[in-house]
């Protein structure tokens, strides 16, 4: 029996193809990769929703479905691998519930059904917006560094460590650690940036 895991490596040279396909402007690839990872995606939404103290499968649903509409309205994403590309489906799933959290607050009387689904929000003022601080110099950092973001987004999102970075994208971790380095010190650099404009 393969494994899902051994699919995927298998179909790598199609996902890569759909990859730089949409990157040129084809929906039909974009049609095609979100199709090939539905299952992945429902998955991570799963967790994140967890994460927010949440569950269901229509809140899960809901939330790949926001990603599709995000994703397809927007411009392609960066990500030249099926690793980089749900590294990139997990922090834009982060980014709409920090979106959603900030409608609630300033919605604190939505009537049932307004959003899609609920998200549990930060509990005060100042802890949303270090949370909008921590969320907007990740996409200064994908704007900055492309191709190491999957790095922090791997290892601040998907806690995964550096050690299982490196196996899963079969890279030294040398390398690893070395990009991490990169990416933690841009990374704070934007998020004291940020407070100090807050």
């Amino acid at each position: 029996m393969v494994s899902h895991h051994q699919g995927e490596n298998r179909e790598a040279p199609r996902v890569e193809a759909w990859l730089q396909q949409w990157r040129a402007g084809s929906t039909e690839a974009f049609g095609q990769l979100f199709t090939f990872f539905y299952e992945d995606l429902k998955t991570i939404a799963h967790h994140k929703m967890l994460r927010e103290r949440q569950g269901g499968m229509l809140q899960t649903t809901a939330l790949v479905h926001s990603l599709y509409r995000k994703w397809a309205e927007g411009k392609p994403i960066k990500a030249e691998t099926a690793g980089a590309f749900k590294g990139f489906a997990s922090w834009a799933m982060t980014q709409i519930l920090i979106d959603e959290g900030r409608k609630r607050q300033r919605r604190p009387q939505t009537e049932s059904g307004d959003v899609p689904f609920q998200v549990i929000a930060a509990t005060s003022n100042e802890a949303l917006e270090m949370r909008l601080t921590a969320h907007q110099a990740m996409a200064r950092l994908i704007e900055t560094l492309p191709d190491h973001a999957y790095i922090a987004i791997c290892y601040l999102l998907e806690d995964m460590t550096l050690q299982e970075i490196a196996d899963a994208y079969q890279i030294p971790k040398s390398t690893v650690n070395r990009h991490w380095q990169l990416c933690k010190q841009l990374l704070a650099r934007h998020v004291s940036g940020g407070r100090r404009r807050h």
